[in-house]
């Protein structure tokens, strides 16, 4: 019925196409082809100009260190570790790495991989939200471990205590006694 209406208006526009036509017109206008657009998104895709853009590998990362941190907080220390790991392998450069270092040096430490986890820490990334007296505290406790208390007393007096709660200054307090008893008791045991 309404094209039964329309039909008596058809010669105010007889040259209009339908749509589809139209749109196939202007391509073949502008001289490009379904099968030449498809050829050069491929051409790209194969080159790797297309990657994911910045912010989607920002999402990914944050997704993978979260993944990991959140394993951690559930004490799966293992599964932690290897989270941290691929973490630290997928994305190199990312703002968190710094963090990453420190956590994955913390598990390491709480297993008895002094060595390993000192090696973590000594690639002085700057963490993005583990503050700095944290970082300077675990590698003086590491090198206390490794018995290397002139490392260890560097490390803990590198820390501002200015801004410090009482908890953890006493706790940093405990650690250089540590450390002291050990440069004290040292020497004391070679000598025997």
């Amino acid at each position: 019925m309404i094209q039964a209406l329309l039909e008596p208006l058809a010669y105010l526009a007889p040259s209009v196409p339908k749509p589809q036509q139209a749109i196939a017109d202007g391509f073949s206008r502008v001289g490009f082809s379904v099968m030449r657009l498809a050829a050069v998104l491929l051409a790209f895709a194969f080159a790797g100009l297309f990657t994911p853009s910045a912010s989607a590998q920002n999402a990914v990362a944050h997704q993978q260190f979260v993944f990991a941190y959140r394993l951690l907080q559930r004490e799966e220390y293992k599964l932690s570790m290897q989270a941290f790991d691929e973490y630290l392998a997928r994305f190199p450069g990312d703002e968190k790495k710094g963090d990453a270092l420190y956590y994955r040096g913390l598990l390491d430490r709480n297993v008895g991989h002094n060595v390993t986890a000192i090696g973590y820490l000594e690639q002085n990334v700057a963490p993005l939200h583990v503050p700095d007296h944290a970082v300077l505290f675990l590698k003086g406790q590491i090198y206390s471990d490794l018995e290397q208390h002139q490392k260890a007393v560097g490390a803990l007096e590198a820390i501002d205590m200015q801004t410090l709660d009482s908890d953890t200054k006493a706790s940093i307090f405990i650690c250089v006694a540590r450390v002291i008893a050990g440069l004290i008791t040292c020497p004391l045991q070679r000598l025997n």
